[in-house]
């Protein structure tokens, strides 16, 4: 693994990191692993651009020769909403993630809980994935 200056790591006991070899992190990406017990597994020769955000909670799968622009956001939870009770006292939501094999994320996506990429899939620029994107297809904009 090659890491420019100023990434950040965060792994809790319970959590489990796994980064296969000549993956490329530019500076000012975080690895946000937190309770109660996250899964990442980062493939080969995966490149994670500059001020990119990876948080799992429960799983974040990314396979081989995936490719993440600048500033994208990758997340397997969310917040509850359930009416009549505070935000603040809501448990998370936990949803995996997985992107394929050979995927290009454009700068500024964010890939939510739940969203499966498909191989050699292209999200495009800013856009927002929560769901299945086929593989082969090239998905862009917001649901």
């Amino acid at each position: 693994m090659c890491a420019k200056p100023k990434v950040q790591l965060s792994i809790p006991d319970t959590g489990s990191l796994s980064i296969g070899d000549n993956c490329f992190f530019h500076s000012g990406v975080k690895l946000i692993l937190t309770m109660p017990k996250p899964i990442v597994e980062i493939g080969q020769w995966v490149f994670v651009g500059l001020d990119t955000i990876i948080a799992a909670k429960q799983s974040i799968e990314i396979g081989d020769f995936t490719f993440f622009a600048p500033r994208c956001y990758v997340i397997d939870h969310e917040h509850g909403f359930e009416p009549g009770q505070l935000i603040h006292n809501q448990k998370s939501i936990l949803k995996s993630v997985k992107i394929g094999r050979d995927c290009y994320v454009g700068t500024g996506s964010v890939v939510l809980g739940g969203a499966n990429i498909g191989d050699g899939a292209i999200i495009g620029a800013c856009s927002v994935v929560k769901g299945e994107v086929g593989s082969g297809e090239i998905w862009a904009g917001n649901p």
